[in-house]
């Protein structure tokens, strides 16, 4: 059986530093991509952004920029502790990014000069989001000439600093995100970012950035419990609207609540007021937009799905060692993170312990979907070392 191109890890400069590779054997008329490089990011705690420049990323204690050579430079410094899986009060768009600091919002192309943008210097924004050299900021209210007491969503020009009014803000903005010439707000009507009313629902505005028209108004599928949090929004350049919402930590009002850690996605074409359900509680995933198509994990592989024919198509397939988290898609470029680990199994008694060994240092990975063929990428990971081949299978009741 065709399982595609095997890629197995090898370590260039031992296994803590220095560049990886993934050692794919490819015949001469095969209709796959060269060996693709994979680059170290030891401590990464957000990314892989795609942009322009490279792919965006953050460790422990700064913001880094790979470029396609596999060379590193540090953007910014990481303020506090990070969360897992958000960056540090910093936004991207394919060229420009934006740092929010105590000191100011900064501004500037991605590996070059910030810049302080006074606006935000005396008002406070509540969501960022970038297109182009354009950035968006939903302010609060009373903060400048213009605005409404609720608050408003403003466009700024990165590079001249001038900016205009969008509109108002509706109830309590929850997410923001913008892509060619579209801003999608998303915004609990009720209020509350948690709302607690059984009768709160989420929505989301897009605008048309050129004219500042409201181009639809999408509502959460009625399926969507209203007591879910909101994840993030997306929106692409076609206008089609991607949202996750997650279930809060604890059931809302008593009530009963869906599993840990299950999410929903959903889904809007650019002129639909009303959003279809993608991935009923599909568990750990994350996803991310692009053109027109999602790409998600799906067990130990990365789907890439047409939202509008329906149609998905396997990328990736993780076997061995090798375990991906985290995604970066843009265009026709895709990116992830993944490590490669092993688990030590102690048995005591009645007490099994699972310990996770990692073989690799956190590696950045990088692919057109256009040089990948019709069969996907099978990633073995690093070897097994010898002392970890008879593991006995990590089981914990």
């Amino acid at each position: 059986m065709l399982r595609g191109v095997r890629c197995v890890l090898v370590a260039t400069a031992g296994l803590t530093v220095g560049v990886l590779a993934l050692a794919c054997p490819f015949s001469a008329g095969a209709a796959v991509p060269a060996p693709l490089p994979g680059v170290a990011a030891p401590g990464l705690t957000a990314g892989p952004v795609v942009t322009d420049a490279g792919l965006v990323w953050q460790s422990s204690t700064a913001i880094e920029l790979t470029d396609a050579a596999g060379n590193s430079t540090r953007l910014g410094s990481v303020v506090g502790t990070p969360a897992m899986g958000a960056f540090d009060d910093a936004w991207f768009g394919l060229g420009w990014w934006v740092l929010v600091r105590p000191s100011g919002v900064f501004s500037g192309p991605i590996g070059g000069t910030l810049r302080k943008l006074s606006l935000l210097q005396r008002c406070h924004a509540k969501l960022y989001a970038l297109s182009g050299e354009q950035l968006f900021a939903a302010l609060a209210g009373g903060c400048s000439a213009g605005h409404t007491s609720r608050g408003a969503l403003v466009e700024i020009d990165l590079r001249t600093h001038r900016w205009r009014v969008l509109a108002p803000l509706q109830g309590a903005p929850a997410s923001l995100a913008a892509s060619g010439s579209f801003v999608a707000l998303a915004y609990w009507r009720h209020g509350g970012e948690a709302p607690r009313a059984s009768r709160a629902r989420l929505f989301v505005r897009v605008f048309d950035t050129q004219t500042g028209a409201l181009v639809n108004q999408i509502a959460q599928p009625a399926s969507v419990p209203s007591f879910a949090h909101i994840g993030n929004v997306q929106v692409d350049p076609s206008g089609d609207v991607l949202v996750t919402t997650e279930p809060p930590a604890e059931p809302v009002g008593g009530g009963p609540g869906p599993p840990s850690g299950e999410d929903w996605w959903w889904w809007a074409k650019p002129t639909a007021t009303v959003a279809h359900l993608l991935f009923d509680h599909l568990r750990g995933a994350h996803a991310e937009l692009s053109d027109r198509r999602v790409a998600f994990f799906s067990g130990d592989s990365i789907t890439v799905m047409d939202l509008h024919s329906g149609s998905t198509r396997t990328i990736v397939t993780f076997a061995g060692t090798a375990t991906p988290y985290y995604l970066g898609f843009s265009g026709n470029e895709l990116a992830w993170a993944q490590q490669s680990s092993v688990w030590n199994v102690t048995v005591a008694g009645s007490l099994t312990t699972c310990t996770r060994v990692p073989l690799t240092p956190t590696q950045l990975v990088g692919i057109d979907l256009r040089s990948i063929g019709s069969a996907p990428l099978v990633i073995d990971g690093a070897p097994i070392p010898p002392q970890y081949a008879n593991e006995p299978v990590c089981v914990v009741a």
